[in-house]
Parts: structure tokens; C-alpha cells; sequence
């Protein structure tokens, strides 16, 4: 999926297809794509980042605060603020 020109189009042609997909994992990472999966690697483990996906934001306080994983809709208003 990384590989393709449009991932986010890959990947959402690949969960829609489910068992009938024709994604095939590669035989032999390229270097460019696996220095790119590393740097990602390095990064999340230098935020502490164990779970994707990773949102990082401030408190009312001001205090940095992290939400690993798909975040609770009620997690998100807290997060992200009402849209209304």
C-alpha cells in the first residue's frame, strides 16, 4: 500500500474488496520505503507512542497530553473541541 501513488485510495479498495482483495505483501522491502517505515519507527518511539493512531494536544491547563488508539467520540469533543 505504500508503494502505490495514492495509499489512503489503496488501502480503502483493499478493506471494501475483503477477502476478494488482491493486495499481496511484498517480497522484498525497497530501501527508500523501508528508511521511511524506520524514521516512522524512530519517531513514535521517541514521542512514546505505542498505538496508532497517536494524537498528541493540550489540556485546559496547558499540560501536553497524548491519546494512543481510536479515541472514544467523547474522547475527540474533549480533544478536539465542539464543532457547534
Amino acid at each position: 500500500m505504500l508503494r502505490e501513488p495514492r495509499p489512503a485510495a489503496a488501502l480503502a479498495a483493499h478493506e471494501s474488496a475483503g477477502k476478494a482483495s488482491t493486495l499481496k505483501p511484498l517480497g522484498e522491502i525497497p530501501a527508500p520505503l523501508q528508511r521511511h517505515l524506520d524514521d516512522n519507527l524512530e519517531w513514535m518511539s521517541e514521542l512514546d507512542a505505542m498505538a496508532m493512531p497517536a494524537i498528541f494536544y493540550r489540556d485546559t491547563q496547558g499540560r501536553l497530553q497524548q491519546q494512543q488508539g481510536a479515541a472514544r467520540p467523547q474522547a475527540l469533543t474533549e480533544i478536539l473541541g465542539r464543532a457547534d
